[in-house]
């Protein structure tokens, strides 16, 4: 009657609580502060999901620039072509390195970039790109360097923190992510460029209240349990289905989504700001727990014959892994991703369920990673005896 999700980041009832009863005096303003204070850039400004920041950041370069492309690796979440595509420019995909899932910098390097007026740097899964040399890149190509920091808020690259490289950085706030308050944010050192698309007045997002007890309640392993036979009964995707994601919870196929450009311009509610400001003052600590819970992982699936590990990029000096991911043989897969749920684990191959269908002549790398990619739960939810379980469990679907 236990179930562990995916990806989680623990959120005190006190802290629910707290934010609901102070949200009117501490909010948007504060929160915005304290994560322009955290990363060290100068300006951050919230939207109402993470599709609708990247969009916001991407028609502001748009006004100021005639180029066209915007490069993006080939294995990332549709919600980045989603919103080049919004913002009414052309995607220019780049190939990845499969051992350490940063951008293939041969491949980059070999692009025509005549048009491309920005690169978004996908830092998957916690990790982080080669930054000094796409900083170089980027510059001596008069390209705008985006960085995402949705699954590496807090990941450091030669001492500094990931969002403090590029000309703007955006951020998610969906579920399963470091600040899981729903929404995102855009963050730069720039000025007057993201003011010059920005009304006035932004109306802010409605408090989401339920959706945050709701999400603490099914953080709980035994309710995420009912949560997931629930799912099973009705043969539905629940958890698609409530995503903090509003723009791809009825899409099937790789670039649909669903968007509004009236509310493109919203900031999250004073609440989801409050209750940021308290998860935020803990991240460091939810940070050492994966860190050590990761380690934990690699040591155990060292010694599974099938499984190849994710090198990390010389530099990097600090991985906030928000999600454990490793490879398996494609033919695998399915058996260990079946086998786990059996024993109540949750593991996810990603980007897989939005129908992504990527060509192997073109992007090899991709291929290899959207064929094999397996991603592991090291929350801190997970307890000494789950760390050794996931690699027992997979050892034994290799050997079926």
């Amino acid at each position: 009657m236990r179930f562990l999700p995916a990806a989680v980041t623990p959120i005190e009832w006190k802290d629910l609580f707290q934010a609901m009863l102070t949200f009117r005096k501490l909010g948007l303003d504060e929160f915005e502060q304290a994560m322009c204070s955290y990363l060290g850039v100068k300006k951050a400004y919230t939207f109402t999901s993470f599709m609708r920041a990247i969009y916001v950041c991407l028609i502001s370069l748009k006004r100021i620039d005639p180029r066209q492309e915007v490069i993006i690796p080939r294995f990332s979440c549709p919600t980045f072509a989603h919103a080049v595509i919004a913002a009414g420019l052309k995607i220019k995909y780049c190939d990845i390195n499969p051992d350490t899932l940063s951008f293939d910098m041969d491949y980059l390097s070999k692009m025509d970039l005549r048009n491309v007026l920005a690169l978004i740097c996908v830092n998957h899964f916690g990790l982080a790109n080669p930054m000094a040399e796409l900083v170089d890149f980027c510059k001596s190509h008069g390209i705008y360097l985006i960085e995402d920091l949705g699954y590496s808020l807090g990941t450091e690259y030669e001492g500094k923190k990931l969002g403090s490289f590029g000309d703007f950085s955006v951020l998610n706030f969906q579920e399963g992510k470091a600040i899981p308050i729903g929404g995102g944010m855009v963050t730069t050192n720039h000025d007057g460029i993201l003011e010059k698309v920005l009304p006035e007045y932004r109306k802010q997002g409605k408090p989401n209240v339920l959706i945050m007890l709701g999400y603490k309640l099914f953080s709980n392993p035994h309710l995420y349990f009912l949560l997931m036979k629930s799912s099973q009964f009705l043969n539905l995707n629940l958890r698609k289905r409530f995503s903090m994601e509003d723009t791809i919870r009825t899409t099937c196929q790789e670039f649909d989504f669903r968007f509004e450009p009236s509310t493109a311009f919203h900031a999250i509610s004073n609440f989801q700001a409050a209750l940021g400001c308290l998860i935020l003052s803990k991240l460091d600590q939810h940070m050492r727990a994966r860190e050590k819970n990761a380690q934990l992982l690699a040591s155990g699936l060292a010694q599974c014959k099938n499984v190849q590990l994710i090198k990390k990029e010389p530099g990097v000096s600090k991985i906030h892994f928000i999600r454990f991911p490793i490879l398996v043989k494609p033919e695998l897969r399915h058996k260990v991703l079946r086998r786990l749920l059996d024993k109540g684990i949750e593991a996810s191959p990603m980007y897989c369920e939005h129908g992504m269908r990527i060509n192997a002549e073109d992007f090899p790398g991709a291929k290899k990673v959207a064929d094999g990619i397996l991603t592991l739960p090291c929350h801190p939810g997970l307890n000494v005896m789950d760390l050794k379980k996931i690699p027992v469990v997979i050892r034994e679907a290799e050997g079926e």
